[in-house]
């Protein structure tokens, strides 16, 4: 395996590690951490809901305001003049304070007058019979010991929730005695719901908890709703969540359970914010690959690669005289210098190998002419040779004594 794919492994099997080892770190940061501020941005936002919807039952208990502590109101408890009626009880009344219901009654908690109106086509409607009978069984929001006393909340009628308010009938002063209560309401109906859904711009839901598909079916999350913890939140998706509220009723009893469906903003933003790190993560990574190798190539490998082939060329030539060029102080230059060094080394070496052989050639010459010189010694010095050499004397003078006998005298 080349160097170049160790790098490139090793670099990438730490950045993953890296990136998982930061992926669920910051996951346990970052996305907890934001869970945590989603479900206090959810907490108040539910509490929001629950003030506009509150709000709306306070608008009941002003409207009986501007009623119950009237003269002409506390005469009308005692003298039931029609005038009253006409001036005061007319659809237009109803439409401009949102009121679906008006109930006057006396001090025997019996029904003076009363009328129901229609918010959502303009009319005025029979009395729904369940609204006079449930407060001749309830008669709480009927009893009132002081002149300033406001009772409001709602009741869970079977056509609907209906938001109430009530006061006892005075006069303008707040003096009594009580001559009666005034009861004003209105349906907590789809009209209403839409209209707190673009208020607080909100998907609403009321429970009845009087109904039991209710109870069984958000059993769970009423039980883990206590005073400790008014308000429970609960994903429905990776998308949405709900918060839960349950609101007690004009009696004090669990009447209504709120859901409130809402975007999960904080959690895809944290989502969205730990991909965008995760991918920035990433790309640097990258980028730290791309620049380690082109690093690694320009400072180490190429000029590796460089050295190789200097040595395969001077290798190959057989020309040890030949030097390796490179510049810099770093230690492929060292390693360099020490090839350098090695091959000065080996020339020299070469070198003297040479000479060795010239001298070792002009010795053996010199040890065959001494060995020659000597057997020819020990030839000369022999007893035969010295036989051999004094008849070939012997035989050179007889041949110049014949000469000179053959020759005439001059």
């Amino acid at each position: 395996m080349t160097l170049r794919k160790k790098t490139l492994i090793f670099i990438g099997l730490t950045l993953t590690a890296l990136i998982i080892v930061l992926y669920f770190a910051l996951r346990y940061v970052l996305v907890d951490g934001f869970a945590q501020v989603e479900d206090q941005v959810a907490q108040r936002n539910v509490q929001r809901v629950y003030e506009a919807f509150t709000t709306e039952v306070d608008a009941m208990a002003r409207n009986t305001g501007d009623y119950a502590p009237w003269n002409d109101t506390y005469n009308f408890i005692e003298d039931k003049n029609q005038q009253y009626i006409d001036d005061n009880m007319v659809d237009s009344t109803f439409a401009n304070l949102q009121l679906n219901a008006v109930l006057f009654f006396n001090t025997a908690h019996e029904i003076v007058y009363n009328k129901e109106f229609d918010l959502q086509n303009g009319i005025e409607v029979p009395v729904d019979e369940t609204i006079p009978a449930h407060f001749a069984e309830n008669d709480q929001l009927l009893q009132h010991s002081e002149t300033t006393s406001v009772k409001s909340g709602f009741i869970l009628f079977p056509k609907n929730p209906m938001l109430v308010g009530s006061r006892p009938i005075v006069t303008n002063d707040f003096e009594g005695p009580i001559r009666g209560t005034l009861v004003m309401g209105r349906f907590l109906n789809d009209e209403l719901i839409s209209q707190l859904e673009n208020r607080t711009q909100f998907v609403l839901n009321f429970h009845r908890l009087d109904e039991p598909q209710t109870t069984a079916t958000f059993e769970s999350i009423i039980a883990s709703i206590t005073e400790e913890t008014p308000i429970l939140i609960e994903p429905l998706s990776s998308e949405r969540l709900a918060g839960y509220m349950v609101l007690p009723d004009v009696y004090g009893q669990p009447g209504l359970l709120l859901q409130v469906e809402m975007p999960r903003t904080v959690y895809t933003q944290s989502q969205t914010s730990l991909k965008l790190l995760i991918a920035a993560l990433l790309i640097v990574g990258v980028v730290f690959i791309i620049l380690t190798l082109l690093m690694l190539e320009k400072l180490v490998l190429s000029r590796l690669a460089s050295l190789h082939a200097g040595v395969e060329e001077i290798g190959s030539s057989g020309d040890f005289s030949k030097r390796l060029s490179f510049e810099g102080s770093d230690e492929i230059a060292d390693l360099a210098d020490g090839i350098n060094t090695m091959l000065q080394d080996l020339q020299n070496s070469l070198q003297r190998e040479k000479e060795l052989k010239r001298e070792v050639q002009q010795l053996r010459i010199e040890i065959d002419q001494t060995k020659k010189k000597k057997q020819v010694n020990e030839i000369v010095e022999t007893d035969f040779f010295q036989d051999l050499q004094a008849k070939a004397r012997a035989m050179r003078n007889q041949a110049k004594e014949k000469t000179k006998k053959t020759d005439p005298d001059p």
